[in-house]
């Protein structure tokens, strides 16, 4: 009698670990092909690099002098000039300087004048705009005793000095319809007063004396004797 073999039955092995290694590198192909992919067009494509920003150079406006088409009044006896705004009119002076007067005499065009004759000898104070350039014998008048004429309560003084003359600045409220405004020194013999008057009720005009000022200077001459 043959012997009798024993059954077995042959069971196939797991392919688990043939797939995950196969799946694997399915996967790192894959992945390796994107990179590539991906990294060409990054690369293909161009950086933008900010570049600096355009710096613009502005030039300041040219200053404007508010006084280029004044008119200018020059005084020769005493080798001074100074300028007015183009609308103003002037008074003339025709008496004869002894021991002191104003020199020159300027108002604006809404200034109310006073007139002998029919001819214009001066303005109206408190309805009037204007300023007066005016010399006096310094033995006579001295600007101390223009200080102590022209202080009152509400008088301010302050020491300014305007292209090289250092004088007093006066500014005398005392009055009734009008403001005061005084630049007082003393060159050589004389003692020079430069006054402003204007109403209390058009305050803006007061600019109009800064500028004036600013204009007022002496020529390269000796005051006369």
């Amino acid at each position: 009698m043959d012997p009798v073999l024993p059954v077995v039955e042959l069971v196939p092995k797991p392919k688990t670990n043939i797939l995950f290694v196969v799946g694997g590198i399915i996967i790192l192909s894959l992945g390796i092909s994107l990179g590539l992919f991906f990294g060409k067009n990054l690369y293909s494509v161009p950086l933008s690099i900010p570049t600096p920003s355009s710096i613009v150079e502005t030039t300041p406006a040219p200053t404007i002098d508010p006084t280029t088409n004044w008119k200018t009044y020059m005084d020769n006896r005493f080798n001074f000039s100074v300028k007015y705004p183009g609308d103003w009119n002037t008074v003339p002076f025709q008496g004869k300087w002894e021991s002191g007067a104003w020199l020159i005499l300027a108002y604006s065009p809404d200034s109310k004048t006073s007139t002998i004759k029919g001819e214009i000898v001066g303005v109206v104070e408190g309805q009037s705009t204007f300023f007066s350039v005016s010399a006096y014998d310094k033995s006579q008048v001295t600007v101390k005793s223009l200080e102590n004429l022209a202080l009152g309560k509400s008088s301010k003084k302050t020491e300014q000095t305007i292209n090289q003359i250092k004088g007093l600045l006066i500014v005398n409220e005392e009055r009734t319809n009008a403001i005061e405004k005084l630049f007082v020194f003393e060159k050589e013999n004389y003692t020079f007063v430069i006054q402003f008057f204007w109403p209390k009720g058009k305050p803006e005009n007061e600019k109009a004396f800064d500028q004036i000022l600013s204009t007022f200077k002496f020529l390269d001459r000796n005051v006369a004797q």
